[in-house]
């Protein structure tokens, strides 16, 4: 009775509270013993799950660029994007690609919403609705793409 008791304690704390906990970048394996009357509960961390590709988008505050920002890359080795966006004259797009070297992260700051000639820009006219599209490589040809969308 005591046996079947400790028990159920025991998995009500297992199945119930532990799940509920926030545990950043662990994970945790439960075992239980009974021996007797006697139950005994053993927790370990265990090696973090592998992390997805992020991806972050930004609108800059005079909507003249965008910048954007891919984490947890480590396993690939090449990155394409493609941004598109409306303006008030026609929809607008901007390509781009790079070799990744095993670095975790990969930025592409202030990507100009516009043609720039020398140190003169002129700047598309109502930019809105962006979209990028980012597509990863891995070195066996294997690809994961992202897109994240801004409405303005």
């Amino acid at each position: 009775m005591i046996r079947h008791k400790l028990i159920k304690i025991l998995f009500f704390l297992l199945i119930l509270i532990l799940p509920g906990i926030p545990f950043t970048n662990s994970s945790f394996t439960a075992q239980s013993t009974i021996t007797g009357n006697v139950v005994s509960a053993g927790f370990w961390e265990t090696e973090a799950p592998t992390k997805d590709p992020r991806l972050f988008l930004t609108l800059s505050k005079n909507k003249k660029s965008v910048s954007f920002t891919v984490t947890n890359i480590k396993e690939f080795v090449r990155l394409s994007f493609e941004l598109t966006y409306d303006t008030n004259s026609a929809p607008q797009g901007v390509v781009g690609e790079s070799d990744l070297d095993g670095q975790d992260s990969f930025s592409q700051k202030d990507i100009i919403l516009g043609t720039c000639s020398s140190e003169d820009c002129v700047y598309q006219k109502g930019a809105r609705n962006f979209n990028l599209k980012v597509t990863l490589q891995d070195s066996n040809g294997q690809t994961v793409s992202l897109e994240q969308m801004v409405i303005k």
